[in-house]
This record gives C-alpha cells, sequence and structure tokens, in this order.
C-alpha cells in the first residue's frame, strides 16, 4: 500500500493503524509530508523511522516528533549533528538527552545550547569530561551551580 502511493489509502489507514518498523522507514523515507504528520499524530516512530525523520531533514516533522519528546538515542545525536539551533533548543527544552546526545552537544560547541542545557540537567560523566576540555570558564561555573 505505501508503495503503491495512493494518498487516500495511506492517510486513512495511518489515522487508524500503526505501521510495523520496516513499514515506517519507507513511510519515511517515501515522504509525504502530509501523511507523516497524520501519522505522527497517533503513533512513535521506531528507533531506524526516527532517525530516517531527521536525515529527512523536515523542520515542520522533526518540530512535531521533538514535541512529542521521544526521540531515540540514534535520532538524538543524528538531530544535534544536523545543526539546526531552533530543533536543538527544542529538543534540550523537552527531553533529558542521553550521554551520546550530552557529549555530541558539548562537542558541537554551541555555548547558548550548552547553558540552556547545563542550567536545567547534570551533565553524564563523558559530557562533564568534554566540557572541562573545552575550557568555557561560564559553561564550568554554570556546571558548578547546577551541582550544588
Amino acid at each position: 500500500m505505501i508503495a503503491k502511493g495512493d494518498h487516500d489509502e495511506i492517510m486513512a489507514y495511518v489515522a487508524r493503524y500503526p505501521l510495523c518498523d520496516k513499514a515506517e522507514i519507507a513511510f519515511i523515507e517515501r515522504g509525504n509530508h502530509d501523511e507523516i504528520m497524520a501519522y505522527m499524530v497517533g503513533s512513535s516512530l521506531c528507533d531506524e523511522a526516527d532517525v530516517a525523520l531527521i536525515k529527512r531533514g523536515n523542520h515542520d516533522e522533526i518540530m512535531e516528533y521533538i514535541d512529542k519528546g521521544i526521540l531515540g538515542l540514534e535520532a538524538g545525536v543524528a538531530l544535534i549533528k544536523r545543526g539546526n539551533h531552533d530543533e536543538i533548543m527544542a529538543y534540550i527544552d523537552g527531553c533529558i538527552l542521553g550521554s551520546k546526545d550530552e557529549v555530541a552537544l558539548i562537542d558541537r560547541g554551541n555555548h547558548e545550547e550548552i547553558m540552556a542545557y547545563v542550567a536545567k540537567y547534570s551533565l553524564g560523566k563523558e559530557a562533564r569530561i568534554a566540557l572541562i576540555a573545552r575550557g568555557n570558564a561560564e559553561e564550568m561555573r554554570a556546571l558548578k551551580a547546577r551541582k550544588r
């Protein structure tokens, strides 16, 4: 059904039923914006499909999915590497990042994003090491204040 691409059939189906992982990936890669947005209303994506969503690069779709607060580990890293500041700030605002995400955020080196995250959450060991290596005094003070 997805491969055939009948829009009305797809919209009716995704409004009622979740897709299996393989179908989700194909669905995202197929790339019909309206269908993807409709599907995300009632379903969360499997880990591979949420990475495909980030790689697809549609800002509205990504922001909708971030608002749900359910990005998988690899998708979080992909989002940070994608480098869209607004998307990253929304991700920081709505989610506690995993250790790989935190390290990717620190390695990205955006001061505003780092300060926003450190103001809300403690960093894991690997991210603290990366932050110390950056040598930014303001970020270190914020991290230290967060520990209190």
